[in-house]
């Protein structure tokens, strides 16, 4: 605690009267300092793809933006935030209401209208492939194809800053409204790709609340090919997190990565019409 206290000090000229366990991630644990700041330290652990002079330039980036809490230090290590009393995350919604989807679909909108640049891009196929091989699993049999059906739209395409993992743990609602948070897979990619990723991750499977989101986004300006961008982007960003979930099953030996494989394989299993269940029982083989 030495060390908190220590950088507490440094950083903001305060002294660390309290310190309480506050919150555990993948790479970060958080602490709050005095009921007043939320401290965020990096833990020691490689994160494939995770670069954090990234996610720093991106958060000064957004910062008066409104998008995301704002911060009062940052650098590659260490976040110190103030502390919002009552703030929750998306997981603690029982059900996500319309209300709820269009104020976030504006967020993402105004993230992406700002048409900013990340130091790097996301390059969806570099990854997947890396998490295919670091999850030491089989290929899957619609890998090429759901890939493939991708890649089209990659083509000539001007990238803008994506937030890339919109889970339920990343969208905040404090002071009335939503912000996004844990920018440490934003990149460079196409802003459908965050709606995918919205819509999968917080399992908005009700047809109806899909197209709500997503005409909010486009403001009744959407694409005319919005039913097959749909099919393709989704069926790859399950795929995509379908490997990291059993990339991270293997590394971690956590069954929270094993049901998240499970959910992203069966919702990948609808839109490729093909059942994949045989693929979770080969994970520990």
């Amino acid at each position: 605690m030495k060390e908190i206290v220590d950088s507490i000090k440094e950083k903001l000229n305060v002294d660390a009267t309290s310190i309480k366990f506050f919150a555990d991630g993948i790479i970060n644990t958080n602490y709050l300092i005095n009921d007043k700041y939320i401290y965020r330290r990096k833990k020691n652990f490689t994160q494939f793809n995770y670069h954090p002079d990234n996610e720093v330039d991106i958060e000064n980036q957004l910062k008066g933006k409104n998008i995301t809490i704002p911060f009062l230090y940052i650098d590659e290590n260490v976040k110190i935030t103030e502390y919002i009393p009552h703030a929750i995350d998306l997981s603690y919604f029982v059900t996500i209401d319309n209300d709820a989807l269009i104020s976030i679909a504006n967020k993402l909108r105004d993230l992406h209208s700002y048409h900013l640049k990340a130091k790097q891009d996301f390059m969806p196929f570099n990854r997947i492939e890396d998490y295919l091989y670091n999850a030491r699993t089989g290929k899957l049999p619609v890998h090429d194809q759901v890939v493939n059906n991708l890649k089209k739209y990659y083509k000539n395409q001007t990238l803008s800053l994506c937030h890339n993992d919109l889970v339920p743990g990343n969208i905040l609602f404090a002071n009335h409204q939503f912000y996004l948070i844990d920018f440490e897979y934003s990149s460079n990619n196409i802003p459908f790709f965050d709606i995918a990723s919205f819509l999968t991750s917080n399992n908005i499977n009700d047809e109806e609340k899909q197209n709500l989101f997503i005409n909010t986004y486009y403001q009744s300006c959407q694409p005319k090919n919005i039913e097959e961008m749909k099919k393709d982007f989704f069926s790859f960003v399950d795929m995509l997190w379908y490997y990291w979930a059993i990339m991270m099953y293997k590394t971690l030996h956590t069954p929270f990565y094993l049901e998240m494989a499970k959910s992203r394989l069966n919702r990948l299993s609808k839109y490729v019409e093909m059942d994949l269940s045989s693929y979770i029982s080969n994970v520990n083989r």
